[in-house]
C-alpha cells in the first residue's frame, strides 16, 4: 500500500454560546450517530481518515473470493449506515424467507453480526444516543424503538400511529420522527413519553433536522413545502413552498425532496433543502449541447428567470424566506423505468464545514460549463460554496469556487452524495469511491475569472466497486497495483487502490443509498443496496494498540490526577487498574472505564503503577505502566504536619462518617471509600506504634 501525510484540520461546531450543545455533542463521540452525522445533518466530520487504510471486512458484499456469495438482502433506499459504541447499525428492512432483514449490530472489528432484530421491518437509518447506548430505531409497523446498543434488547416502545420511514433524528436528550401521515413527534429518549406532535398535513418526505441555536426543528413534505417547528413546544414557526413546482412522485420522483434531508449552516442561520425538477429534460441547461453558464453570476440568473430549475434552496431559519439562491443547478442520480430515463433524485446533499477561523462553507456538486463538456450530462464540479459576502473576497452569498477533482467533470446525472472528514472530501458515485483532500483553499482559488486555478487537493486512493479482472486478485488486501476499470462498464480510474467485487457486476439498485462515512478509525463504503466494504485508517488495524500509554505523574497529598491513554481499535473499551487491582469509580475516582482516569484528593495509598487495558472483539492491549508518587505525610498526618498526634484526631472526628472527598479525603486511610472506625483505628495503631 502507500500512505501519503495530510494534516487534519480540527472541525468545531461553534463559535457561539448558543451553539454549546452541539460542541458537546460532537466531542462526545468520534462516532456516526445518527444519518448525515449529527443534528444539523451536516455530513461532516472532524476525524481525518489518513492512509495507509486496511481492509478488514465486508457485509452483504462479496465472498471470499469477491464474488456475489456473501450477498444477504436488498436494502431499503433510506438506510444508511452508523456507529456506536461497538458496533455498527444497519436497517435492512423486511424479514426474508432465508431470515435476513430487520435490524443489524455489527461488530465494528471484524463484521460479525452482535444482534438482529428481525420484527419490525425497519426501513430507514436509525441514531444511536451516546449517553445511555441506546439506539432509536423507528419501524414500518409505526413504532419507535428504544434498543439497548449492546444487545438489541427491547428497552421501551412510542407509537407514532404510521409508518417511520425516514431517519430518526437524535438532538440532545429528544427523539424526533416523522410518519407517513404526515406528523412529526417529539419524545423524551429517557421515558419515551411523547413531548408533542406536529400535523403538516402531507406525509413527509425527508427526515428531520434540528437547530440548537434556534431550537427548530426543519423537515420536507411531499407537497413540496418545509415546516420549521418550534423545538420547545411543537408549534409552527414557519411553512414555506420554496418551488412553483407542481408535486410529483413514483416512479420518476420529479419535483420532490424524496430521498433528501434538511442541512442546517447554523452560524449563518439558514437551512438548505434539495429537491429534485420536473423531468429528465431539466437536466438539459440553456448553453451549447444543453451546458450550464461559465460563471457563477450567469448561472444564478439563468436560475433566477426559470425558478422551476431551482432544485437546492437557501433558506432563513428564522423566518423561511430565501436567503439567496445557490448557483448549483440541478443534478441527480438518473432513474430508469422501463427501459428509460425518467427522472433523478437529489441523493447529494450539501456538506456544511467549520472551519478554525470560524468561517462556514458548504460543499456540493454544482453545474458550470467552463470545461467545455460534450453536453449538459458532463459539466458538473466538485464546489466549495460560501454562504455570505465576506468569507472570500468577491464572492456573494451561493457562489462556488472550483475544487480539484480526479477528472474535469462528474457526471451530472449520475450524482452521488459527498461526505466530509477533517479535510478529505468522499464521494460516493454509484461505481467508485472517489476521494480527495484539501490542501490549498486559498482566497484567490477556484474563482471563475482563473478555472485552472482550482482548490488544491491531493489523491487518495479510489474505491472501484466491482473491477475487472486484471491479474489475480488479493482477496485479504482489496488492493489493486493496476488501473481500476469497472467491470461489464470500461469506465477507468488510474491506480492502485481498493476494490469491492471482482470480475462480477455488483448489486446494482436504482437509485440506492451510496454512502461514505468515516467514524472511530474506519471508513465504510456503503453501497449497492446494503453492502458494506470497511477498512481501518491511519495504519491501523482491528485489534487495539496503544498509541500513547499513561505518562508517570508525581503529586502531593490531596492534589488531584489524570492518566490517559490514546488507543486504536473500533468498538473499544477501556479498564484502568494499580498495581494489577481492577479499579471502579468512586467518590474520588471517575473515569475507570474510560480513556481518561481521574483521582482527587489523593491519599498515600493511592500511589502505585497504574495500567489500562484497551478491549474489543478482535483482542486487547496492555499499556506500560504509568507511576503515581503521592508527597506527604505518613498514614493517620490527617493535618499533613509531618507527624501523627492528637492534632490529627481533631481533624478526622468531623470527617467521621462523611465521605472522603475534599479535606476528608486524607482520613480514609483505609482506601475503602468511607471514613469509619476502621481508619480511626488506623490512625491509633500509628500514634501508639514504634516512634
Amino acid at each position: 500500500m502507500i500512505d501519503r501525510a495530510g494534516g487534519a484540520v480540527c472541525w468545531r461546531c461553534g463559535l457561539f454560546l448558543g451553539l454549546l450543545w452541539c460542541v458537546s455533542q460532537s466531542m462526545a463521540s468520534t462516532d456516526w450517530v445518527q444519518d448525515a452525522h449529527d443534528a444539523q445533518r451536516t455530513g461532516a466530520t472532524a476525524e481525518s481518515p489518513d492512509l495507509p487504510w486496511t481492509y478488514l471486512w465486508s457485509w452483504n458484499g462479496c465472498d471470499a473470493q469477491g464474488g456475489l456469495g456473501g450477498r444477504r438482502y436488498q436494502g431499503p433506499h433510506e438506510s444508511r449506515p452508523i456507529t456506536g459504541g461497538a458496533h455498527i447499525y444497519v436497517a435492512a428492512g423486511e424479514l426474508d424467507a432465508e431470515g435476513d432483514g430487520g435490524l443489524y449490530a455489527l461488530r465494528k472489528c471484524d463484521g460479525a453480526v452482535a444482534w438482529q432484530r428481525t420484527s419490525p421491518a425497519f426501513d430507514a437509518t436509525p441514531a444511536y444516543h451516546v449517553p445511555s447506548g441506546a439506539l432509536l430505531a423507528g419501524g414500518r409497523d409505526g413504532v419507535l424503538y428504544k434498543l439497548a446498543g449492546a444487545t438489541g434488547q427491547v428497552q421501551g416502545t412510542y407509537n407514532a400511529g404510521s409508518a417511520i420511514s425516514k431517519s430518526v433524528l437524535i438532538a440532545g436528550e429528544r427523539v424526533y420522527v416523522v410518519t407517513e401521515a404526515g406528523t412529526l413527534h417529539a419524545v423524551d429518549i429517557a421515558t419515551l413519553a411523547p413531548l408533542w406532535v406536529y400535523s403538516a398535513g402531507s406525509p413527509a418526505a425527508t427526515p428531520p433536522a434540528y437547530d440548537a441555536a434556534q431550537n427548530v426543528v426543519v423537515f420536507c413534505t411531499r407537497d413540496l413545502y418545509v415546516h420549521a417547528v418550534n423545538g420547545e413546544n411543537g408549534t409552527r414557526r414557519w411553512r414555506v413552498k420554496p418551488s412553483p413546482n407542481t408535486p410529483g412522485g413514483p416512479p420518476a420522483y420529479n419535483n420532490s425532496f424524496e430521498f433528501g434531508w434538511p442541512v442546517i449552516a447554523s452560524q449563518h442561520g439558514l437551512v438548505f433543502v434539495h429537491q429534485s425538477v420536473e423531468s429528465f429534460e431539466d437536466l438539459w441547461g440553456p448553453g451549447p449541447m444543453g451546458r450550464y453558464p461559465n460563471t457563477n453570476a450567469a448561472i444564478r440568473a439563468y436560475l433566477a428567470s426559470t425558478p422551476s430549475k431551482q432544485n437546492l434552496f437557501a433558506l432563513d431559519l428564522a423566518d423561511g424566506s430565501v436567503r439567496f439562491i445557490p448557483a448549483v443547478g440541478p443534478g441527480y442520480l438518473e432513474i430508469w423505468w422501463q427501459g428509460g430515463p425518467v427522472g433523478g433524485v437529489p441523493v447529494c446533499q450539501p456538506v456544511v464545514r467549520r472551519y478554525p477561523d470560524g468561517s462556514e462553507v458548504a460543499y456540493i456538486l454544482w453545474r458550470c460549463g467552463q470545461t467545455n463538456p460534450v453536453d449538459g450530462r458532463w459539466d458538473s464540479q466538485v464546489g466549495e460554496m460560501v454562504l455570505d459576502n465576506q468569507t472570500i473576497p468577491g464572492l456573494s452569498a451561493g457562489d462556488l469556487r472550483r475544487v480539484q477533482w480526479l477528472d474535469d467533470f462528474v457526471i451530472t446525472d449520475e450524482q452521488g452524495p459527498l461526505t466530509m472528514a477533517g479535510d478529505t472530501l468522499l464521494y460516493a458515485h454509484w461505481a467508485f469511491g472517489e476521494h480527495r483532500r484539501i490542501t490549498d483553499r486559498g482566497p484567490t482559488r477556484g474563482l471563475d475569472s482563473d478555472w485552472n486555478n482550482p482548490i488544491q487537493t491531493s489523491h487518495l486512493p479510489s474505491f472501484c466497486r466491482w473491477i475487472a479482472a486484471d491479474g489475480t486478485p488479493n482477496v485479504q488486501t482489496h488492493w489493486h497495483e493496476g488501473g481500476l476499470t469497472l467491470y461489464g462498464d470500461g469506465r477507468y480510474q488510474p491506480g492502485p487502490g481498493w476494490w469491492g467485487y471482482w470480475n462480477v457486476s455488483g448489486p446494482e439498485s436504482n437509485y440506492a443509498s451510496w454512502y461514505t462515512i468515516v467514524a472511530d478509525g474506519l471508513v465504510i463504503f456503503s453501497g449497492g443496496g446494503g453492502d458494506l466494504f470497511v477498512f481501518a485508517h491511519s495504519g491501523r488495524g482491528a485489534a487495539p494498540a496503544i498509541l500513547t500509554p499513561p505518562a508517570s505523574a508525581t503529586v502531593p497529598v490531596g492534589g488531584n490526577v489524570t492518566f490517559s491513554v490514546t488507543a486504536s481499535g473500533p468498538g473499544r473499551t477501556y479498564q484502568w487498574y494499580r498495581n494489577g487491582a481492577p479499579l471502579s469509580d468512586s467518590p474520588r475516582i471517575t473515569g475507570a472505564s474510560t480513556a481518561a482516569i481521574t483521582i482527587t484528593s489523593v491519599v498515600p495509598a493511592d500511589a502505585g503503577n497504574y495500567t489500562v487495558t484497551v478491549t474489543n472483539a478482535c483482542g486487547s492491549a496492555t499499556s506500560s505502566p504509568a507511576t503515581l508518587t503521592v508527597n506527604g505525610s505518613a498514614i493517620g498526618d490527617a493535618d499533613l504536619d509531618g507527624d501523627v498526634d492528637l492534632r490529627d484526631l481533631a481533624q478526622f472526628q468531623p470527617c467521621f462518617a462523611l465521605p472522603p472527598t475534599g479535606a476528608c479525603a486524607v482520613c480514609d486511610w483505609t482506601s475503602d471509600g468511607a471514613i469509619d472506625a476502621q481508619d480511626l483505628g488506623v490512625w491509633y495503631a500509628t500514634v501508639t506504634g514504634p516512634q
